[in-house]
Parts: structure tokens; C-alpha cells; sequence
């Protein structure tokens, strides 16, 4: 099983591969929402399966690190998800973990979604490229635990 040190390297060494695969496919298919994948790619390397552990990530305290008050609030609001979630649960699976994760951190934009009547049609494509491109990094992570 790999470090945080690990993983987040790995996560990291991935996302070029990315940019150059949705650069690519975003080009063939003329549709800007392929480049969600890449944002995808960089939300998961600082948004793991590990976050079910409650403790401070390896990720996160490279965030703490660079600025601290917001490193501590992105800790604060995934508190509640690492002690409703166990480690190695669902959580810790591809597709699920992912769509867990995904929606946890949508969350407080569909409240203000739902509350100010805001229209996201054109969103749903880019939140399925940003799910792929998060599932390309998890995948990665869960196969580096095995």
C-alpha cells in the first residue's frame, strides 16, 4: 500500500497525461466540456479516496502548507464525509467512491442551485467529463492500494 507522499505523486504525474488525452479529444470532438476532465484530474489529486480517514491528508497539509486558512477550511468542510464514511467502505470503490465524493463537494452549489432557481443546463456535460477525469486519477489511487 502506498504512502500519501505516493499517491499524491502519482495523482500528479497523471494529470499531464490527461491534459494531453482531453486536449486531444476536446480538439476531435469540437466540445470545450472534454477540458472538464482535466479539472476533474486536478480535484482529484487533492481530492483522494483517503479522505474517509480522519486525519489530515497528505494533500491537505500541502494545502495547510501554501495557505493555511484555506487548507483548514477544506479540512473543516470534509470532516463530517471522513467520519460518515469508513475507510475502505464504499467510499474506497470506483464508481461509487467517486459519485460520493463528486456530490459531497457539488453540494453546496445545488443548495444555491435549488434555492436561486440558477439554470445549469449546459453544466451536465461538464460535471460527466469531470467525474471521468476524477475517476482516471481514482482508479490510479485504488489500484496503487492493491
Amino acid at each position: 500500500m502506498a504512502t500519501g507522499k505516493i499517491h499524491a505523486q502519482t495523482t500528479q504525474s497523471n494529470i499531464k497525461y490527461i491534459v494531453v488525452s482531453a486536449t486531444g479529444l476536446g480538439i476531435y470532438l469540437h466540445n470545450p466540456a472534454v477540458f472538464g476532465m482535466i479539472a476533474g484530474a486536478v480535484i482529484a489529486h487533492w481530492l483522494t479516496p483517503d479522505y474517509d480517514l480522519n486525519t489530515i491528508q497528505y494533500t491537505q497539509r500541502m494545502l495547510i502548507r501554501k495557505c493555511w486558512i484555506m487548507g483548514w477550511a477544506w479540512r473543516v468542510y470534509w470532516y463530517p464525509y471522513s467520519i460518515l464514511c469508513a475507510h475502505r467502505g464504499r467510499s474506497h470503490t470506483w464508481p461509487l467512491g467517486t459519485l460520493i465524493r463528486l456530490a459531497y463537494l457539488l453540494l453546496p452549489l445545488a443548495i444555491l442551485v435549488y434555492c436561486y432557481s440558477i439554470n445549469l443546463a449546459g453544466l451536465a456535460s461538464w460535471v460527466g467529463f469531470i467525474f471521468v477525469g476524477q475517476s482516471l486519477q481514482d482508479w490510479s489511487h485504488l489500484r496503487l492500494d492493491h
